[in-house]
């Protein structure tokens, strides 16, 4: 597993691409509607959509991952989502947090950068008594997908 974001790195690197941190989100170029849950397990929807250059060329779609379910787990939270995208090279994991009286402490940001046959993570840092929602996409060369739908999850709850 190593190799392959080892490989993964290297690849990138000669694209001229970055690696991926925590701190940088790029833009997508597409946006999709979403509807988020109050309580884990509960699943949105998602939608994928192609653009066209100017010229009237199909661009590549990338397709975005689909979450399954946020369950508490420990102390902290267990996100579980299917691949939809073969080859995808990275998966990004966004996170926001909102306080029980609805105001966000922590807008949409970069949580964890992971291997793109990744299918869950164990979101330790999310243990406060607030509601986490999460949403993914898949990086695949630079194209970007939309973003998945969003479920959340209160690990005190």
């Amino acid at each position: 597993m190593l190799h392959r974001v080892i490989a993964a790195f290297f690849i990138a690197s000669l694209a001229g691409c970055s690696s991926s941190d925590d701190t940088n989100t790029p833009p997508t170029t597409s946006s999709s509607s979403s509807s988020s849950s109050s309580s884990g397990g509960s699943k949105g929807t998602s939608s994928s959509s192609s653009s066209s250059s100017s010229s009237g060329a199909a661009t590549t779609t990338v397709k975005a991952p689909s979450l399954e379910s946020v369950e508490k787990m420990g102390t902290g939270l267990h996100v579980v989502w299917k691949n939809n995208e073969p080859e995808c090279d990275a998966i990004e994991l966004e996170r926001q947090a909102q306080m029980p009286d609805g105001s966000i402490m922590e807008k949409y940001k970069v949580a964890f950068t992971l291997p793109g046959e990744a299918d869950n993570k164990h979101d330790t840092s999310a243990s406060a008594d607030m509601k986490y929602t999460y949403r993914l996409r898949c990086k695949k060369g630079t194209t970007y997908s939309d973003y998945s739908d969003e479920v959340s999850g209160n690990p005190k709850a």
